[in-house]
């Protein structure tokens, strides 16, 4: 299979040789054509690639079509934002769209929308550590006695379902 290969190679670029020589001794293309018994269109081809690269095999290809029209990548971006803690799989379910979840989530990336995990907590403001103050000043005079009555609780976010850890989608630099 390989010699094939190698064969078929080397007969190409003998012929795409007799092209460009006959090009380059200042034959018009129809000429050409006529003497090899091929199209226009072929001897194009070959001379445009002898033209744009050393070897035929490293042209540049196009990008292949989107899959996705703009007004369906709109409503991509609007499903996210709408409901951040949503999934790929499920704007792709809600918007009967017939891509795969990773190309919604290109979708997403593009426009600058991710997928992270929010954080659980908010910042300790200014109010809050006032009244940290507040709260140390009014007892630090109080007996050892008063304290061993207290009891000492911690705050804890419970989930109610168990799908471990949330995530949101969200653009870059928001919270």
């Amino acid at each position: 299979m390989e010699a094939r290969r190698k064969e078929a190679r080397e007969k190409r670029i003998g012929f795409r040789g007799r092209i460009v020589g006959m090009h380059e001794a200042g034959q018009s293309i129809r000429t050409i054509a006529n003497n090899l018994g091929i199209s226009t269109r072929t001897v194009l081809r070959w001379i445009r690639r002898s033209e744009d690269t050393d070897w035929y095999g490293n042209l540049p290809r196009g990008r292949p079509p989107r899959c996705t029209t703009p007004a369906q990548r709109r409503d991509i971006i609007q499903a996210a934002e709408a409901d951040p803690q949503t999934n790929a799989v499920t704007i792709r379910e809600s918007l009967h769209l017939d891509v795969s979840e990773r190309t919604v989530r290109r979708v997403l990336h593009e426009a600058g929308v991710h997928h992270r995990t929010p954080a659980n907590k908010e910042f300790l403001t200014d109010q809050h550590r006032e009244g940290r103050l507040r709260f140390a000043q009014q007892y630090v005079n109080k007996p050892e006695e008063f304290w061993k009555r207290v009891i000492w609780t911690d705050e804890k976010t419970f989930s109610s379902t168990s799908h471990g850890r949330r995530h949101c989608w969200r653009r870059n630099d928001t919270r």
